[in-house]
């Protein structure tokens, strides 16, 4: 597999930045000049993380606790071309099972989907950048 497709995309790291993600816990780095990927030992200035799969996985919360729910962490890649990936949280707390403000995230790769989920939880104030450094 490309390496493009295991890291978020440009577009979706710059908005982690922007967010205040650190910028000194992924192992790439999108430089916005034309040079694409780096490794960590290459990054220059203006460059920002290009966050991978597991490294997201690594900030996503397995479960959040919002007023009287918990939700789990739900992940999966419909079965469809082109796949798509959709990162949510759901709950079975209620009766009926529902889904945290009903709102799956989706991408065309798995670091996408995740990178989504991320910022909408850090936009949302769900979580805080000190929970994920």
């Amino acid at each position: 597999m490309i390496l493009e497709k295991q890291v978020c995309s440009f577009a979706l790291a710059k908005l982690l930045c922007d967010l205040g993600v650190s910028q000194h816990t992924s192992f790439f780095y999108w430089q916005p000049d034309g040079d694409g990927l780096l490794e960590y030992w290459d990054m220059k200035d203006g460059s920002v993380s290009a966050f991978s799969v597991p490294e997201l996985g690594e900030m996503l919360p397995w479960e959040l606790i919002v007023g009287a729910h918990r939700y789990e962490l739900d992940l999966f890649k419909n079965g469809e071309e082109p796949a798509h990936w959709f990162v949510g949280y759901t709950t079975k707390d209620e009766p009926i099972y529902s889904v945290l403000g009903m709102n799956y995230h989706f991408g065309k790769t798995e670091a996408d989907a995740r990178a989504k989920m991320l910022i909408y939880l850090l936009e949302q104030q769900l979580i805080n950048n000190s929970l994920i450094e």
